[in-house]
């Protein structure tokens, strides 16, 4: 049974079935499992399916992104926020919205405070998650479109490197370019999933 998907203004849609007949069921059953935050499952599913047959999966190995991964971890299992986002789209307003609701200088300062972590000044970054480039993102993200979560982004500060390296891996996953996309950009509405991996 398809997983409807949440769009902006809280539209629902229900993802078309796969002409593929190797697709049959994938592409429901990967939007149950992110919709699930069955990270282990989709990551499974993810290594005997085509690309094509399951919706786009981007990962965060701790080993690589101690502090991203740790944020994602965190936020999906204990700030209780989706595993399973909607793209705003390429140049949409309201991502540029969204980055500019989160993280003021006082913000930064109570996140330092509390993480207390010596190896994280002001001139780091404040991490946000979900993205400013979904429709869950900002301070309240989409009406309708994260029930049963709190208003607004889990926040962490993490260092301005892991930051900007995140980012640049976020824009090719969007646009196709990264190693299980197989060059198919991401449309407006298109879910996807965010995975921590923490071994």
């Amino acid at each position: 049974m398809p997983v409807p998907v949440p769009t902006a203004g809280g539209n629902i849609i229900t993802p078309s079935p796969q002409t593929d007949p190797d697709c049959r069921g994938t592409y429901e059953l990967s939007l149950q499992l992110a919709a699930q935050k069955n990270g282990t499952a989709l990551l499974a599913l993810e290594q005997r399916t085509s690309p094509q047959c399951m919706i786009p999966v981007i990962k965060f190995r701790r080993a690589q992104y101690p502090y991203i991964a740790r944020h994602v971890f965190v936020a999906e299992y204990q700030r209780n926020k989706p595993m399973l986002l909607t793209f705003n789209g390429s140049r949409d307003p309201q991502s540029n919205a969204n980055r500019t609701d989160v993280c003021t200088i006082p913000q930064k300062r109570t996140l330092l405070q509390q993480q207390n972590d010596p190896n994280l000044t002001m001139s780091d970054h404040c991490d946000e998650y979900p993205y400013a480039s979904t429709m869950q993102g900002g301070i309240a993200g989409y009406p309708g479109v994260n029930p049963g979560t709190s208003n607004g982004p889990s926040m962490m500060m993490v260092p301005a490197a892991e930051n900007r390296s995140q980012g640049g891996r976020l824009t090719q996953f969007y646009q196709g370019r990264d190693d299980n996309r197989r060059g198919v950009a991401m449309q407006r509405g298109d879910p996807f999933a965010v995975v921590a991996i923490m071994t």
